[in-house]
């Protein structure tokens, strides 16, 4: 029963991923998108991390015992989704503001929390590459609220509510009362980390129509 929820949840998830990372390669083809590239690459590689997790408990019926394979593949995708957002953010210099840096402060104390209790190595990276989106994302918002730049704040809310999403999922396994679609975990992941997966692919689309109009 545990492995067949788990396996569950993963495979609708990868459905997911699979779905707006077609629309993401079919538009980067047809309009020739860097960022639709970068938003590609970041199903991608979100992707490839949940493939690995299906295929082990498919193949093995557990969950894989080396979590890093998939952990390096949804580090990748954070980057590729920060990559994305810091082609919006203005170039210019401009005075850091002290706001910028609560999602980075946050990521850096999560990271020292489940440093505690997991690998040091793995919670070092992803919460590395977290917090730096967090800033991006922030920051992103910051400018395209003063700029009123509406279609680029899509984006940038969109990879705000992504970075919510996965700490309170990474939270939520710590209340893990028995494996069925009710405990916590699952209820996240399926009601609140797949919206936010495909808001991205959403917020890109957006975007590129309240372009396209200015």
């Amino acid at each position: 029963m545990t492995e067949l929820t788990e396996l569950t949840d993963n495979l609708l998830q990868l459905f997911c991923v699979f779905i707006c990372g077609c629309c993401s390669c079919i538009s980067a083809i047809r309009n020739r998108s860097y960022n639709r590239l970068l938003v590609l690459l970041f199903y991608l590689s979100f992707g490839m991390g949940l493939a690995y997790w299906v295929l082990y408990l498919i193949l093995l019926g557990t969950s894989p015992l080396v979590f890093c394979v998939s952990e390096l593949s949804w580090t990748a995708s954070y980057i590729f989704l920060t990559l994305r957002l810091y082609a919006d953010v203005p170039k210019e210099k401009h005075k850091k503001k002290a706001i910028f840096w609560i999602l980075p402060l946050f990521s850096l104390g999560m990271g020292i929390f489940f440093c505690l209790r997991g690998s040091y190595f793995e919670n070092i990276l992803m919460g590395t590459a977290m917090g730096i989106l967090g800033f991006y994302a922030v920051k992103g918002i910051y400018f395209a609220k003063i700029q009123k730049q509406t279609g680029k704040l899509w984006i940038f809310a969109a990879a705000l509510i992504f970075y919510a999403a996965e700490y309170l999922l990474w939270g939520s396994s710590y209340f893990i009362a028995e494996n069925t679609f009710i405990n916590p975990y699952y209820l996240v992941d399926i009601f609140i980390m797949n919206p936010a997966l495909i808001l991205i692919a959403v917020a890109q689309s957006r975007e590129e129509k309240l372009c396209r109009t200015i």
